[in-house]
């Protein structure tokens, strides 16, 4: 590469993200020279970006009628004092932003869309955003020029339910570098199957939210301890779905048997003391967690047709996918499968390690995607 090009990351959140804090730095070893600018105030984000020389900076403003006109104002004239010829936004907050903002700047703009959150009714339970969000994704979709995707769930779903000219959307899927997850703690991870001591250790690891059907699970998990079964379930996250399972897990007596944990920070040690992922989420953009339990050679369970798990999981070959009509049943009936035979399947788990850390490791191809994208 001739010159390093200026490229902005553009970005509305604060938190620590490995496959954020991957791509940038991996980007930068490339010869980019990379800003990261947010709309919020400084976090740990920002604080691991500088570990790899990436200059970091903060913007949030008073939340108030003149809130998008300041942050519009301010992303103009950051880009033409640093000379930015690439804008890189991301999550739908800082994709208006941009998308305005582009007007009156010369950096080429690419927006990063990062969800799709409609649902037809399954399972009796069905989502549509609220007003302001379509009206975003409408704007979004009508300024942006080029606009990536991290998954096929995400692709499909601006294709068959949004207005949008398909031709500008690319799928192009996240990277992780995961020699920066911490490593299991062998004693850490032996005193949590002591603790929930039982033949099988099931895990949800997901936000308490309906659309992520907890309370399929809850009764699954009922279903297999009248007939028997010596379970345990584990749940991680919490969310405004909580008190609900609470109560159906004391009307059933439950609470021996399914453990609301919330957020925890070391959730990898979790993963490793479980031994089946159960994942009945009918939404998702790109999901870590999967990958996570991948990295750690751990069998997952997952819906067809949701988020990016029809591109890496292979039924029965790497993992296990359920559809989402029929997710109970077809879901309850790998449990006792795994429950009666667990030796038989650590071969998946071990297969979806060399697949995560073929597809989403520091992947090269993704990389060149990258390329391709700054550089047209």
């Amino acid at each position: 590469m001739k010159k390093r090009k200026r490229v902005l990351f553009y970005y509305s959140n604060n938190k620590s993200s490995i496959s954020i804090e991957t791509l940038l730095e991996e980007l930068q070893k490339r010869g980019y020279k990379i800003y990261f600018l947010s709309t919020t105030k400084r976090g740990t984000l920002h604080d691991d970006l500088e570990k790899y020389d990436i200059r970091c900076w903060a913007h949030p403003v008073e939340e108030n009628k003149l809130y998008y006109i300041k942050q519009i104002l301010f992303l103009v004239w950051f880009c033409w004092k640093h000379r930015i010829e690439v804008v890189y936004s991301n999550l739908q907050h800082a994709n208006v932003i941009a998308c305005i903002a582009q007007f009156f700047f010369r950096a080429k703009l690419i927006v990063g869309r990062h969800h799709f959150d409609f649902v037809k009714e399954i399972d009796g339970i069905s989502y549509t955003p609220p007003s302001n969000e379509i009206l975003f994704d409408k704007i979004i979709n009508r300024l942006a020029k080029v606009i990536t995707v991290p998954s096929s769930g995400v692709y499909n779903g601006m294709k068959n339910y949004e207005k949008v000219d398909i031709k500008k959307v690319y799928i192009v899927p996240y990277i992780y570098d995961f020699s920066k997850y911490p490593k299991p703690d062998e004693k850490k991870v032996a005193e949590i199957r002591q603790r929930y001591s039982s033949k099988l250790i099931l895990l949800a690891c997901m936000r308490l939210m309906k659309l992520k059907r907890h309370l399929l699970l809850l009764e699954i998990v009922k279903e297999l301890l009248e007939e028997g079964y010596d379970v345990q379930l584990i749940c991680l996250d919490n969310g405004p779905e909580k008190e609900r399972l609470e109560l159906f897990i004391k009307q059933h007596q439950l609470e021996e048997k399914v453990h609301l944990l919330g957020f925890q920070t070391e959730y990898i040690q979790y993963m490793m003391a479980a031994d089946l992922l159960l994942h009945p989420s009918l939404t998702e953009a790109s999901n870590s967690v999967v990958k996570e339990m991948g990295m750690l050679a751990k069998l997952v369970v997952v819906c067809k047709g949701v988020g990016d798990f029809d591109d890496y999981i292979e039924h029965r070959k790497n993992g296990f996918l359920v559809s989402r009509e029929h997710t109970h049943q077809e879901m309850k009936t790998i449990i006792k499968e795994v429950y009666q035979n667990p030796i038989a399947f650590q071969e998946l788990g071990i297969r979806l390690r060399e697949t995560v850390y073929q597809k989403f490791n520091r992947s090269e191809e993704v990389l060149r995607l990258y390329d391709k994208l700054f550089q047209n």
